[in-house]
């Protein structure tokens, strides 16, 4: 499993213009891995680290997006746009089907709306002169960030989406889509997908090569149109419940993996009452 230390460790060290690909190759530890533990047991955490459980659909789509904003031309050597050939039941149509894969078999197909969502996102960030400030500028796109975590040993890398100087800021820039962009939605995204943790990582990582006062931009877009765009940001105290929440991880994920035990629940009866809001008619003890 990747994670393991190397001894003397990883010099803290960015590296422009790697491939996803080749990212996922190196052998450390990320901090998606590291959310497998987050609210379950080191016994469930471990095993969805060692069996693929992510939602692919979901996962090339995002990925579609960040490539047609950040990387265009891998966007166009990745990707393409499948027609649609109609009653998928009729030998021409499978004919059809059959022949634009084969000329197109080195690529991730995308439907229609598939791409029209990802190009669309993309067009509507630069079509607003305030969000392309943030992707138009000098900048760099796509970098890998390793290390070597002092405290555990352990061998670390992140994968950032975009540094920058914006209106007179080092600003790291994360893209993200979403169902939705009104507050209460973004403050349920940025809970239920842990970017708070995430964007603490990231920030730590990159303070490894370039300490800074870094300003931590989220640029949203809904990938349902008309694809409203926004901007926004978390204040200090998210991010620091965000790094004692890696840290707390990373501590669990070494001991764990020293040890070669990943619990589960402990043994024996344990307490778990109905929550205080479905009392109706009784009032549970502690509560006035």
């Amino acid at each position: 499993m990747a994670g393991e230390g190397r001894g003397e460790g990883v010099k803290p060290k960015l590296i422009p213009g790697l491939s996803f690909a080749d990212y996922c190759k190196i052998d450390a530890i990320n901090i998606s891995t590291l959310l497998k533990l987050e609210g379950v047991t080191p016994e469930e955490g471990y095993y969805a680290m060692t069996h693929d459980l992510d939602d692919t659909t979901s996962l090339v789509k995002g990925h579609a997006t960040h490539a047609a904003l950040l990387e265009p031309a891998v966007f166009d050597a990745t990707y393409a746009c499948m027609p649609d050939f109609g009653d998928g039941r009729t030998a021409a149509a499978k004919k059809a089907k059959a022949d634009w894969l084969e000329a197109n078999g080195s690529k991730i197909p995308l439907t229609p709306e598939e791409n029209a969502a990802a190009v669309g996102m993309r067009d509507k960030i630069l079509g607003r002169p305030f969000l392309k400030e943030f992707f138009s500028g000098e900048g760099q796109n796509e970098l890998t960030v390793i290390w070597t975590d002092a405290k555990t040993g352990l061998d670390c890398k992140a994968r950032l989406d975009r540094i920058t100087v914006v209106y007179g800021y080092q600003t790291l820039i994360d893209l993200k889509t979403a169902r939705g962009l009104a507050d209460y939605q973004i403050q349920k995204w940025q809970a239920e997908f842990h970017y708070f943790i995430r964007m603490a990582w990231y920030t730590d990582a990159l303070n490894l090569i370039h300490p800074s006062d870094w300003r931590m931009v989220f640029v949203w877009a809904c990938n349902e149109p008309p694809h409203v765009v926004r901007a926004t940001e978390m204040d200090d105290e998210a991010i620091e419940e965000g790094r004692a929440r890696w840290r707390a991880l990373l501590d669990l994920y070494a001991d764990c993996k020293k040890s070669g035990h990943w619990p589960g629940y402990p043994d024996g009866i344990e307490v778990v009452n109905i929550p205080q809001w479905a009392y109706r008619l009784t009032t549970p003890k502690g509560i006035l």
